[in-house]
C-alpha cells in the first residue's frame, strides 16, 4: 500500500486535473482557489479513485502515482463517470477519504461547481456586453 499524505494526494489530483478541461479552466483563469478548489478536488478525488478502481482493479491508495497516470486519461469520459461504481469507497478517516464523495454528494458538487462557473461566464459576459455597449 502507497502510504499517501494530503500533500501527495492534492499532487495527485492536480496531475489528473491536468487531463481535464474544467481543472485546466479553474488554473488558467486563476479561479483554483476557495469554494472552487475544493469542488474541483472532491470531483476529481472521486473521479480518480473511482475510475483507478474500475481500470486497475485496486483503490489508489494501494498504486504509485506511475501506476495511477494511465488512468487519468479517462476521467473526462461520460461513460465513465455513468459508470461509476460507488462501492469501496475509502474509509472517511483516511487520508483519501476527504477527497471522495458518495454519489449524492458527488452529484451536487458537479451541480454547484457548474453553478459557480456559469456565474462567472455570465458575469463577464454581461461586463463585456456592458464596456461595448457604453464606450465614451
Amino acid at each position: 500500500m502507497t502510504a499517501y499524505t494530503r500533500e501527495s494526494i492534492l499532487e495527485v489530483l492536480h496531475q489528473a486535473g491536468s487531463q481535464t478541461v474544467f481543472y485546466r479552466w479553474l488554473v488558467y483563469t486563476d479561479r483554483l482557489t476557495g469554494e472552487f478548489e475544493r469542488l474541483a478536488h472532491q470531483i476529481l478525488g472521486t473521479r480518480v479513485w473511482y475510475t483507478v478502481y474500475r481500470r486497475a482493479g485496486q483503490s489508489p491508495a494501494s498504486l504509485s502515482l506511475a501506476d495511477l497516470q494511465p488512468c487519468f486519461a479517462h476521467l473526462e469520459s461520460r461513460q465513465e463517470t455513468l459508470s461509476l461504481k460507488w462501492a469501496d469507497a475509502p474509509s472517511p478517516g483516511s487520508d483519501w477519504g476527504e477527497f471522495v464523495l458518495g454519489q449524492e454528494a458527488y452529484e451536487a458538487a458537479v451541480a454547484r461547481l457548474d453553478d459557480l462557473i456559469t456565474q462567472v461566464l455570465l458575469c463577464e459576459t454581461d461586463q463585456a456586453t456592458f464596456r461595448k455597449e457604453h464606450r465614451f
